[in-house]
């Protein structure tokens, strides 16, 4: 009798066992459940969305870290010499907002400094036009994180009213140190 025991016992222990096994191993799984998104990125099939200001695996980078810096370079302007220039790129208003600051040509020996604000997203900042009366101006910013490579281009209108109006491009290649 005692041998019927045992091999009964062992039996149901080991039926219990597969049991767990086998239904743990086909329950569903949340593909979510070990995959936490921070910065407002929402998990779905086990990957994080993450807003327009970050991005990474798990929402972690901050986009605009990548234009944040300093980068060196040159401006060049329709009609005038080219210039070396340094741009400061920084952070205004977190996570997404940043600064411009470039130095440009309005003369033959004239060089103005000037500060632009826009909203950055993956791999440019978006600048809203500027204008001031007949006179406006466009800017766009493009960055090459491969090679840490900023490229801006301007285009300046001083009256927007007339067809012969002449318009001004600038253009600033840098690499950020």
């Amino acid at each position: 009798m005692k041998f019927w025991k045992h091999t009964l016992v062992t039996s149901f222990a080991f039926f219990c066992l597969c049991s767990t096994v086998l239904y743990t191993a086909c329950a569903p799984k949340d593909s979510c459940a070990d995959l936490k998104c921070i910065n407002g990125g929402a998990c779905s099939d086990n990957f994080c969305h993450c807003p327009s200001a970050f991005d990474g695996p798990q929402c972690e980078n901050k986009i605009a870290d990548r234009f944040i810096g300093t980068f060196i370079g040159d401006m060049s302007t329709d009609g005038f010499p080219t210039i070396s220039d340094t741009i400061h790129v920084f952070m205004q208003t977190d996570p997404d907002y940043v600064g411009i600051s470039y130095s440009h040509s309005t003369g033959i020996s004239s060089v103005v400094r000037d500060t632009v604000y826009g909203t950055v997203r993956t791999v440019s900042i978006n600048f809203n036009p500027i204008t001031n009366g007949n006179y406006s101006k466009s800017i766009s910013a493009n960055i090459n994180n491969q090679y840490n490579r900023l490229v801006i281009s301007i285009t300046e209108n001083p009256d927007v009213t007339t067809s012969s109006s002449t318009l001004t491009h600038s253009s600033f290649i840098g690499f950020k140190q």
